[in-house]
């Protein structure tokens, strides 16, 4: 009696971005992860100047703003503090992309 039994293809360990170094879609890989860190770098530095401009506006030169500036700076904050966050987890994925072993 011969076995039917169905043969299973195991799924590669490797991730399905990793490519021959020397191919096409290595090349524009690592492009689009230099572009995901370079945006993550670019994302995390204009969110610190929004932090440090609602700083400024909400705590410190509070008495020339308004009130509803100083509402609308305080949310901005809230937000501003998100975006680094986001610009970091972008940071991270882009060095991992690109081989990085320590963030």
């Amino acid at each position: 009696m011969m076995s039917t039994a169905h043969t299973r293809i195991q799924p590669s360990l490797t991730p399905s971005w990793t490519t021959y170094e020397g191919s096409r879609s290595h090349k524009r890989n690592k492009r689009n992860f230099s572009r995901v860190l370079l945006s993550g770098n670019g994302a995390m530095f204009i969110a610190m100047l929004g932090i440090i401009t609602c700083i400024i506006i909400g705590y410190t030169h509070d008495e020339y703003f308004s009130l509803w500036t100083q509402v609308a700076s305080h949310i901005a904050l809230i937000l501003f503090a998100t975006a680094v966050k986001i610009g970091y987890v972008m940071r991270c994925i882009g060095l991992h992309g690109l081989g990085a072993t320590q963030l």
